[in-house]
């Protein structure tokens, strides 16, 4: 059995490594694909790219401009409590955001939060399975944030080359409804 902690590692740098140039082919090609799905979609609940995850800035201004709302997750707590939760807050612009926890830009403490009614979740992480199976950072803010509110749909983003065979997943790991990638990298 792998462990989780060398998959992180494992695939962080097979993320790193991906070129530019086809990064950027790979992430207009998911935006593409998720332009489609969305379509008709009143607020979805996105993500603010760190490091070298996925970047979707280009579909977000798309939406935006179509006027859906967009919610970011925001850690609510300080680095000396033992409890960190994740809510989501919905954003106006990108002025909405500033640097928050790990350094990912976050909703300012003036947007609204937002629960979840039946709406598409676009979920990050390390590395995916084809049954859903995710593996973030290890911190649990997502799988905490789920299991809260099952209302929703869970989509993990990522890069193909992102993909393994399988994850071993604990009781407490929550599964993606569906896992969409590139055709590139």
């Amino acid at each position: 059995m792998v462990l989780k902690k060398e998959i992180r590692k494992l695939h962080k740098a097979k993320r790193d490594a991906i070129p530019l140039d086809l990064k950027t082919k790979a992430e207009e090609e998911i935006a593409e694909i998720l332009r489609k799905k969305l379509s008709g979609e009143t607020v979805v609940f996105v993500y603010s790219p760190k490091d070298s995850e996925l970047n979707l800035w280009n579909l977000y201004d798309s939406l935006m401009k179509n006027g859906v709302r967009l919610a970011f997750p925001r850690v609510n707590s300080n680095k000396y409590e033992a409890n960190k939760d994740m809510e989501f807050y919905v954003i106006k612009d990108k002025t909405d955001l500033e640097p928050g926890t790990f350094g990912v830009m976050e909703p300012k403490k003036s947007c609204d939060e937002i629960i979840p009614a039946d709406n598409y979740f676009l979920v990050p992480g390390l590395a995916f399975d084809l049954d859903g199976s995710r593996i973030g950072y290890g911190a649990g803010y997502y799988d905490r944030y789920f299991g809260k509110y099952d209302n929703h749909k869970k989509i993990g983003v990522c890069f193909r080359n992102q993909i393994t065979e399988h994850i071993d997943s604990s009781l407490f790991d929550i599964r993606m409804d569906e896992v969409i990638c590139d055709s590139c990298t």
